[in-house]
């Protein structure tokens, strides 16, 4: 990565996936203070630039972080904390109750989060996330799964959290920040996911003020800059918006429009060049968005007749993959 930094030197790094995130702080740690010699980009400079120094470090990966979080105007944080065994883990239930959420760090999409509803759930449960960040796993995930970077990008040091669960409906919102502060933002509610806690196959465009209103205080708080997404619960008593996991990268809806003529990477762009771009308030979407790709297959079928189908016509390459023809 940092030869073909030096190579492309862009202005600008936009990860969208988690695993780059993490290559992208482990450069940081690693580069040295300023450009290695006369002409070279200055690495830890740039991706301070496109994350935001706590980014960079690391912190904003750690869902521990949450907890601090909690204290900000509002930010609604469910009661989290790391674990380090079954005893650690049986002490958090009997003072907070269930259900709650096992989660690892360093993963996405719901692939390593575990409910447990019962007493009777939480030994196995713990046990199965700690085997989940093993070396086993890593060669499974290997030989089974194709992923081949699993074996030098493994979970093997990841911290272990337990959260409280909060029923309700998820939802997210999607951010441009500079400098600690969000330039532009779309929120969405959503309908349907692939699987519990699975990524969002249908999603409904909100005004989502509260959800905003939080993004706005923790990109503040951490100075950050880049694309974020935040992910929310929404009660399903009193609808207000408990923040569930930070994403330090581009998501599934950073590139909707948020409003007339507005879109989140143009105003990024407008960020780093100083080119005027025109914003505007969230102008909500009247029918639901069908995810691409994540929509293909099982039961949101019966939901594509009704909804935007989000495919990429413009890649036609792309789209042709997935079975559909340009229009």
């Amino acid at each position: 990565m940092s030869d073909a930094i030096q190579d492309y030197r862009p202005d600008l790094i936009v990860p969208c996936d988690d695993r780059v995130v993490g290559h992208l702080c482990a450069l940081f740690e690693r580069a040295a203070e300023g450009p290695r010699t006369r002409g070279a980009v200055d690495v830890r400079k740039l991706i301070e630039t496109s994350l935001g120094l706590q980014t960079a470090r690391g912190r904003v990966s750690k869902r521990s972080l949450l907890a601090e979080l909690s204290g900000l105007a509002d930010v609604h944080v469910p009661q989290i904390d790391t674990i380090d065994s079954l005893v650690d883990l049986r002490a958090w239930v009997a003072r907070n109750g269930l259900p709650a959420v096992l989660k690892l760090d360093g993963s996405w999409g719901g692939q390593d989060v575990i409910l447990m509803r019962t007493k009777a759930q939480i030994a196995r449960a713990f046990f199965e996330i700690r085997f989940r960040r093993s070396s086993l796993m890593r060669l499974k995930r290997m030989l089974f799964n194709g992923d081949v970077e699993a074996l030098v990008t493994g979970a093997t040091g990841a911290q272990i959290c337990v959260q409280a669960f909060v029923p309700g409906r998820l939802a997210n919102t999607a951010m441009v920040c500079w400098q600690g502060e969000v330039l532009a933002t779309v929120a969405v509610e959503v309908v349907r996911t692939q699987k519990l806690f699975g990524r969002a196959t249908i999603v409904r465009q909100v005004g989502g003020e509260q959800m905003v209103a939080a993004g706005c205080a923790i990109a503040q708080h951490l100075e950050l800059s880049g694309l974020y997404g935040l992910d929310f619960v929404l009660n399903e008593v009193s609808g207000a918006a408990s923040l569930l996991e930070i994403n330090p990268r581009a998501t599934q809806v950073h590139h909707l429009s948020a409003g007339p003529g507005v879109d989140l990477p143009a105003v990024m762009f407008g960020a780093l060049t100083g080119a005027a771009v025109e914003t505007s308030h969230i102008a909500p979407v009247l029918r639901e968005i069908a995810l691409f790709p994540n929509h293909l297959g099982g039961p949101t079928r019966d939901y594509l007749s009704s909804t935007f189908q989000d495919v990429p016509y413009d890649e036609p390459e792309l789209a042709k993959y997935y079975g559909y023809q340009a229009i």
